[in-house]
């Protein structure tokens, strides 16, 4: 639990107004007179004060690890938002697969290596979380999802399929660890807290749809090609193209009874598929709902108090 402390503002003679910081805070971070500590205001109207920092680093001991362990911890890292990881008593095999993250994570570079230690360096070039870039990489992945969609409903070939969903995934984590610097790293965060909060709940939401569309991926080579999947995808492709709440409802509707009447006629890899869809809809219907109840919550309004 986060440790409160109450301070009473104070006016000195120059004009200004100074409060204290406590002393506890002070001496666990080991500051000093004439120590500069950062001050600014976030987006919620509050006043934060951070002690400044030059780099974070997270320290991995691979000993242990498999190399596919070692990569898929790299990537959790990586999406938490960590700038710099540093891997001791790793093994040739590791930089391999370590190095080949870059194909999987924007920003993402090998900085230096050694004979048993790699040193990996994240490079953000946002400087301020705000609506508009976490919009901007919503929709971009969003676009990725639809044409995987788009692609396995007309039968595509597997390979130009896997080449869109390892591009996708790549703007899937960047924005989840865009999520996470927001929260880091609260002065690059720009969003107030109703719109940060549907962000992160939408972020999930997009986690989950992405599952189901590559999960679709898995099903193609069992997929024929008949009227009423068809039916089902286009449903499903236009409900990318919208973003009112009552024309993804209907839309939704529309798929779960093409869903149940088709079922007697589908194989197990289309029903998979079907089922797919269904929850995709669901999500998308959520996400809308989300949205609406964030420009709700911005209209609310809180009263300081004079007592705490």
């Amino acid at each position: 639990m986060a440790t409160k402390f109450v301070r009473r503002v104070q006016k000195i003679k120059t004009g200004s107004f100074i409060v204290s910081l406590p002393r506890e805070w002070v001496e666990k971070n080991g500051i000093s007179a004439h120590d500069p500590l950062l001050v600014f205001e976030d987006a919620n109207n509050n006043v934060i004060i951070r002690i400044p920092v030059t780099s974070c680093e997270t320290e991995i001991d691979a000993s242990a690890l498999d190399v596919g362990a070692l990569a898929e911890l790299v990537k959790q890292l990586y999406v938490l938002g960590v700038n710099k990881i540093v891997v001791k008593k790793s093994n040739g095999a590791g930089l391999s697969v370590l190095r080949d993250l870059r194909k999987e994570l924007i920003g993402y570079e090998i900085e230096d290596f050694g004979k048993d230690w790699i040193v990996v360096a994240v490079r953000d070039d946002v400087e301020a979380v705000d609506e508009a870039n976490v919009r901007r990489l919503m929709s971009k992945y969003l676009s990725f999802l639809r044409e995987i969609i788009d692609s396995i409903c007309r039968l595509r070939d597997g390979s130009e399929v896997r080449e869109l969903i390892q591009e996708s995934k790549r703007v899937a984590r960047y924005l989840q660890r865009t999520l996470s610097i927001a929260i880091k790293e609260p002065e690059r965060n720009k969003m107030p807290y109703p719109v940060f909060a549907a962000f992160y709940e939408i972020a999930l939401r997009l986690r989950e749809i992405g599952y189901y569309v590559y999960r679709m991926a898995d099903f193609l080579p069992g997929i024929r090609k008949q009227v009423a999947l068809e039916k089902m995808c286009s449903l499903c492709t236009r409900a990318f193209d919208t973003k009112d709440l009552e024309e993804l409802i209907q839309l939704r509707e529309e798929l779960n009874r093409a869903e149940e009447e088709s079922l007697p006629s589908l194989n197990p890899y289309e029903a998979h598929m079907a089922f797919a869809m269904r929850r995709i809809m669901f999500n998308m219907v959520r996400i809308a709902e989300t949205l609406q109840v964030a420009r709700v919550a911005l209209s609310t309004t809180c009263k300081p108090t004079k007592k705490i």
